[in-house]
């Protein structure tokens, strides 16, 4: 799954640019972006607790995940702008155990996807507000767990700053729909959720 991920990463920025260059759109930009975000997994959680039910731990729930990006960029009209975007993130957990150390896990995704923004420029038109959203597919994985499905990303703001070649974003959105039940028929009730709110900083060239 993850190599046919990559593949496909690899067409879709490879058409991205194709696409722009066929039709004389030189404002075409690449690059990569870092974020986090905030969510409440709860069969993970849940799945976490239960390893630890009777001994005496700290710090069992797992809140927040970090990623990063491979961005590509091109506006395709005036005030209209697409984004495609193939990233990876990961809910790292450490659980401190008593007279036991540390016990580390891992919540993570890949994923691939394309976001439209309208964009409004602001003071000398350099800069701009964004706003869109897009579908986003997800293959997400946890311990012997994993699951595919297709999410919305929601970007109700944004912001959009050019500085010579560099073209710097700021994206603040919600991943929705964004769950699925583990795709083995030994666990088929066990639920994989990245639902929740993300703040992402890229930066093009």
């Amino acid at each position: 799954m993850k190599k046919r991920i990559i593949i496909l990463c690899v067409i879709v920025f490879s058409s991205l640019y194709s696409f722009a260059i066929e039709f004389g759109n030189k404002d075409v930009s690449l690059g990569f972006g870092v974020g986090t975000g905030i969510f409440y997994p709860n069969d993970v959680n849940d799945w976490i607790e239960a390893q630890y039910q009777g001994r005496e731990t700290y710090n069992l729930d797992l809140y927040t995940n970090a990623g990063i990006a491979f961005v590509g960029s091109v506006k395709l009209a005036e005030n209209f702008r697409l984004n495609v975007t193939a990233e990876t993130a990961f809910g790292a957990k450490a659980i401190d155990v008593q007279y036991g150390g540390t016990d580390w896990y891992n919540f993570g995704r890949f994923s691939v996807g394309a976001e439209a923004f309208l964009e409004v420029p602001i003071a000398s038109g350099r800069n701009c507000i964004l706003f869109g959203g897009g579908p986003m597919f997800h293959h997400m994985y946890f311990e012997d767990f994993d699951a595919n499905t297709v999410g919305l990303r929601v970007i109700p703001f944004g912001m959009s700053f050019r500085f010579g070649p560099v073209k710097p974003q700021f994206l603040v959105g919600a991943d929705l729909f964004s769950k699925a039940e583990d795709s083995s028929s030994t666990y088929s009730d066990f639920e994989l959720n990245y639902n929740g709110f993300y703040a992402q900083f890229n930066i093009l060239f």
